[in-house]
């Protein structure tokens, strides 16, 4: 059973990953996501390459371009047109880690409370 300074701390530190949580969350809006799309270039190239070349786009910078195809990965990591990098898989990764420790928590929380209640239960149909 928990005593009182284990139940402080446990809640202390689930207000920390709570509002880590957040953040994460606030970032993964902004985040860039990076896919390879196959793009209308210069059509005078002697190269099918260069008329339509494969280029690794972000999910803001996509629309600046005429996409011919949509690859569902990327060959990269960093957007050819404003540099910025995929870092989505990180973040998810990092909050799922958070979600399963919040859960943990709160499993441990309410461990004492439901054995309680049982014992409860068990005490008022005693009396009855």
């Amino acid at each position: 059973m928990l005593d009182r300074e284990e139940i402080e701390n446990d809640l202390d530190i689930l207000d920390e990953l709570e509002e880590e949580l957040s953040n994460i969350e606030g970032q993964l809006e902004e985040a860039c996501s990076i896919k390879s799309y196959q793009v209308w270039g210069d059509m005078l190239a002697e190269k099918s390459s260069d008329a339509f070349p494969i280029i690794d786009l972000c999910n803001n910078c996509v629309s600046n371009y005429e996409v011919v195809f949509e690859n569902s990965s990327s060959i990269g990591n960093i957007c050819k047109c404003c540099g910025c990098e995929d870092n989505i898989n990180e973040l998810e990764n990092r909050k799922n880690e958070i979600e399963e420790e919040i859960e943990q928590i709160k499993n441990e929380l309410l461990e004492p409370i439901e054995e309680a209640e049982d014992y409860l239960n068990k005490l008022k149909d005693r009396l009855s």
